[in-house]
C-alpha cells in the first residue's frame, strides 16, 4: 500500500491488484480524511474506546450518559492541554 500521495500517484501496478483495489479507490477519493491533529494525542480515542469496551462487555450502562460523560473527560483534556 502506498504510504504518502505521491508514491499513491507513481505508475505501477497496485491498482491492478484486485486484493487492493478497494483501498487504492479509498486512498484517491478526495473525501477520504482522517481525525485532525490535536493537544491530547491519542487520548480522546483511547477515552472513547474505553467506554465501548466497557459497554460491550456489558459494563457501560446507559449509552447516552455514557457518552456525554466521555465528551466530557475529552473536553477536560483538551483543556488542560491548552
Amino acid at each position: 500500500m502506498p504510504s504518502t500521495t505521491d508514491a499513491l500517484a507513481a505508475p505501477g501496478d497496485l491498482a491492478t491488484d484486485a486484493d487492493f483495489k478497494v483501498f487504492i479507490d479509498i486512498l484517491q477519493n478526495p473525501h477520504t480524511v482522517t481525525t485532525p491533529p490535536s493537544a491530547v494525542g491519542p487520548a480522546y480515542e483511547e477515552t472513547l474506546a474505553t467506554f465501548v469496551q466497557k459497554y460491550q462487555a456489558g459494563r457501560g450502562g446507559d449509552p447516552s450518559a455514557g457518552l456525554k460523560d466521555v465528551d466530557k473527560q475529552i473536553n477536560q483534556l483538551v483543556q488542560l492541554a491548552g
